[in-house]
């Protein structure tokens, strides 16, 4: 067992393939200079990024599934998750947050509104995450104190409608407007 850990290790542990994240009261000349001192040995192999060409997030079988589950809360979900393109080479596009923005936007005439107003949904999370290179999902949250069932219906129908309706060509304000780091440095 320990060959097979140390097989592991020789062929996949490189600095280039790890994220470290650092959280401390300690002032972060402290902290940085922990991190260096205790990560410092980690040799950088410059291993190429894993990815997963042949696999499959989803199946046949696991695309339009719908699954329930009794919340402990007082709140309600609907989570909506779509296989997505692979962005590696469109990191200057930034295609996901440029759908985020225009999925999660509140003004007049977004669904966002639309569904607020219809009182279907009182909240509303857009994203991507990584299944695993080079598969994304696209993950959107709507978020209802009190979700019944036919509103569930009626907020996904007029969603899945508004889908085709943001494959519009991209205008510079609204590109200049998704992209834009959201929080001063």
């Amino acid at each position: 067992m320990r060959q097979k850990f140390m097989d592991f290790h020789a062929k996949h542990y490189s600095a280039n393939r790890m994220k470290l994240v650092v959280l401390g009261r300690e002032p972060l000349d402290t902290l940085e200079e922990w991190a260096a001192d205790l990560f410092a040995g980690v040799r950088n192999k410059s291993l190429p990024q894993n990815r997963w060409e042949t696999e499959v997030p989803f199946a046949a079988n696991d695309l339009s599934t719908q699954c329930f589950a009794k919340p402990v809360m007082d709140s309600r979900e609907l989570d909506l998750s779509f296989p997505f393109i692979d962005e590696e080479l469109l990191f200057e596009s930034q295609p996901s947050r440029y759908i985020s923005h225009l999925i999660g936007h509140e003004g007049p005439g977004s669904i966002m509104s639309y569904i607020k107003a219809k009182g279907w949904a009182n909240g509303l999370s857009a994203g991507m995450s990584t299944v695993f290179p080079p598969f994304l999902v696209r993950n959107l949250q709507l978020l209802r104190r009190h979700f019944i069932l036919c509103q569930t219906t009626f907020a996904l129908y007029y969603f899945m409608c508004y889908i085709p309706c943001i494959d519009i060509p991209p205008t510079l304000w609204l590109y200049l407007a998704a992209t834009e780091v959201p929080y001063n440095l």
